[in-house]
């Protein structure tokens, strides 16, 4: 009896790790792309360099924490461009990380 439910857990485990890899590229990208693209955020009164720079932290903070939530294809490719446009280095983790996302989504579709 176990080995009739082998398949389906394995077909389970490769879905959470297809969908665990892809949240992880999608925080990846929002999370780069919010430290490349300068937020517009109000002055501080004091004009204080020091509360600028929170100012400007906790917008892009807030920026990457909504854009997590629920992001769509076209924006993904926006923040992708400002990325490649700031010339952020992406490490050779993300890149592997897109291959196995691929690959796992040509196989659901086979």
């Amino acid at each position: 009896m176990e080995a009739s439910l082998t398949p389906g857990l394995a077909q389970k485990s490769t879905y959470q790790q297809y969908k665990k890899n892809t949240s992880t590229l999608v925080r990846w990208i929002v999370t780069t792309a919010s430290t490349c693209i300068i937020p517009e955020v109000p002055k501080p009164k004091n004009n204080a360099p020091k509360q600028k720079k929170k100012a400007v932290q906790a917008a892009r903070d807030a920026n990457s924490k909504a854009l997590v939530a629920e992001i769509s294809t076209a924006k993904l490719v926006s923040l992708s461009s400002a990325i490649a446009e700031a010339g952020q280095h992406v490490p050779d983790a993300i890149y592997a990380l897109f291959d196995t996302v691929i690959a796992a989504r040509t196989a659901a579709h086979e």
